[in-house]
């Protein structure tokens, strides 16, 4: 079987999946415009016995992927799933699948950490260093692991308790997301070590915690954590779950207002604060 074989049968699939198809708003989430997580398997397996069925999906269908230190296993199934969400977005079934082959043939790719921060006098985008930044939570980019931590949808609208409970975790919504960007290896072997990736994370996340809190002063603090594959093959509803890490703790407690984040004295305190530094 070939590529042309699981593009024809994606094509058969959007045109199921149209506005004047019948059942389609049982495809949709109550708001009747975000697609569910969980489709029906009559959407899906079809594209599963497809990518089975295809030498060049075969394989990466039934690997491990890592997300930010964290690896999960990939599906047949849940590939599929991913696949039939891109063209809700209306994604050409061409495109669609240029983009898996193209994930497929790497080892490395761009994650995206998402860290919440409870903490003040951030109202925009603050560039602390290459490939660290802090923002508002409703400015990071949208993405499965930005509503699981901080109630947001892809719009940046507020999600439904009912819609997301089985993954609210976080008792006190973050309002701040601190974004780390970094080129990582994405397909390990089960039970690989990831020691290096999860150092690198928690080393940029402390330094980008005290440089806040120096250029404030006023404490941040740590919540949940989780990761993103930044890649056009990874719709929103990315390839089957995320993992994530965190505490319970709320937002820290001050006295007085606290005063706006001074960008430059926070690029500059996070320079400063090197690995031997936090070691003291």
């Amino acid at each position: 079987m070939s590529l042309q074989t699981l593009e024809a049968t994606l094509g058969r699939t959007a045109e199921q999946i149209q506005p004047r198809q019948l059942y389609y708003s049982s495809l949709l989430e109550d708001d009747g415009v975000t697609p569910k997580q969980l489709l029906p398997h009559w959407l899906i397996e079809p594209i599963q016995k497809d990518i089975q069925d295809t030498p060049e999906l075969r394989e990466f269908a039934t690997r491990q992927i890592q997300f930010g230190g964290f690896g999960t296993r990939l599906s047949p199934y849940v590939v599929a799933q991913s696949l039939v969400h891109h063209l809700f977005a209306a994604l050409k079934p061409a495109e669609i699948i240029a983009n898996v082959i193209d994930l497929a043939g790497r080892n490395t790719c761009r994650t995206l950490q998402y860290i919440g921060l409870y903490g003040d006098g951030v109202s925009g985008q603050i560039i602390l260093g290459e490939s660290v930044s802090v923002m508002p939570a409703a400015e990071a980019p949208p993405s499965l692991a930005r509503e699981w931590i901080f109630g947001m949808d892809r719009r940046g609208q507020p999600v439904l308790d009912a819609r997301t409970s089985f993954r609210s975790i976080p008792l006190f919504r973050p309002n701040l997301a601190l974004v780390i960007a970094q080129e990582a290896e994405i397909f390990v072997e089960p039970g690989a070590a990831v020691a290096a990736t999860l150092s690198a994370i928690a080393e940029k996340t402390v330094r980008a915690v005290r440089a806040l809190t120096l250029a404030s002063g006023h404490p941040f603090v740590q919540s949940w954590q989780s990761s993103w594959l930044a890649h056009p093959a990874v719709p929103y509803e990315g390839f089957g779950g995320i993992g994530g890490t965190g505490t319970f703790d709320g937002p820290p407690q001050r006295r007085g207002a606290a005063a706006p984040v001074n960008p430059k004295l926070a690029e500059e305190m996070f320079f400063k604060t090197n690995t031997e530094s936090l070691k003291l």
